[in-house]
């Protein structure tokens, strides 16, 4: 119910055998797998707050659709233990510059590779460089941002791949903006130039897998619009 009942010790509360219209229009508005996705919300919350030493605030509600995930603090005086960044789009965004670097292209070592190495630490050039030749025949593809000076900012990897549950989507393998370049819309930029990929290849969905721990990313795709629809699993092999 949308209120507290209050009983005395042994004493037994009759139930409305239907529900109330509040409730019908609530239950229709809910999302099936609201539950799933709070409860993988809260723990993504609650792995950041360990993991920083921050204490998250008493709660006195959540709301949550398929785009946002909104907090409601137990008091007034509680703020957001991390309040969003300051938006800075048009510190990058005005003359930033995306383009699709083709097997070959030396700017993919050159360029890509730092940034890519921010966000996949483990890579070498060789190693990396044996992707390419091997992801080329699945579809992968690079796409980098450059700034006003000719820096390379983000960098993005990404295939379109046909699936029998979505026909066909566009997949994104890799996001990453330079740390020095965080905050001034580059993920954004990046995102909407693969999604105009993904439109021009009449694809259903751009999708992409994160890191349970990476909340900050999270966060950013939220506010891009991005819905938590599965759960990823993965078994290592080596």
């Amino acid at each position: 119910m949308l209120y507290q009942r209050q009983r005395r010790a042994g004493q037994t509360i009759v139930q409305d055998a239907e529900p109330t219209p509040t409730e019908q229009t609530m239950a229709a508005a809910a999302e099936p797998d609201g539950v799933e996705l709070l409860d993988t919300l809260l723990r993504a919350l609650s792995q950041h707050s360990a993991e920083t030493g921050r204490a998250l605030p008493a709660l006195r509600g959540a709301r949550l659709n398929k785009n946002n995930f909104d907090t409601s603090p137990a008091a007034a005086r509680d703020r957001d233990p991390w309040p969003p960044r300051p938006r800075r789009r048009a510190r990058y965004a005005a003359a930033m510059k995306i383009i699709d670097l083709e097997p070959g292209d030396a700017r993919l070592t050159a360029d890509l590779l730092p940034v890519l190495l921010e966000l996949r630490p483990h890579l070498t050039e060789e190693l990396f460089l044996s992707v390419l030749e091997e992801g080329r025949g699945q579809g992968l593809r690079f796409s980098a941002a450059y700034d006003a000076d000719g820096a390379c900012v983000g960098a993005a990897g990404w295939r379109i791949v046909a699936t029998t549950s979505m026909v066909r989507r566009l997949y994104v393998d890799d996001l990453v903006t330079s740390a020095g370049a965080r905050s001034g819309g580059v993920g954004h930029a990046l995102l909407a130039h693969l999604e105009q990929h993904a439109r021009a290849a009449r694809c259903t969905a751009l999708t992409l897998d994160s890191a349970t721990q990476r909340t900050d990313a999270h966060r950013f795709y939220f506010r891009e619009r991005m819905a938590v629809t599965a759960f990823s699993f993965e078994k290592p092999l080596l």
